[in-house]
């Protein structure tokens, strides 16, 4: 895996980590879906780590 798909990993796992975040947090945001029922941490949380996980491994995939 190299140092541009980790990267690349990165940034696509903190958009929606961000944009999904609690709004009491971070001030009002124009997101207004919850995945989980309001749980606005969970939901940041589990998109970031799947996200970036599936980029991680198309990036170790097409690595080889």
């Amino acid at each position: 895996l190299s140092g541009t798909w980790v990267l690349l990993a990165f940034v696509a796992a903190l958009i929606p980590g961000v944009l999904f975040f609690p709004k009491s947090v971070v001030g009002e945001h124009w997101l207004t879906f919850d995945v989980l029922g309001g749980q606005r941490f969970l939901t940041s949380y589990l998109l970031a780590v799947g996200i970036s996980t599936l980029i991680g491994f198309i990036g170790a995939r097409c690595g080889k």
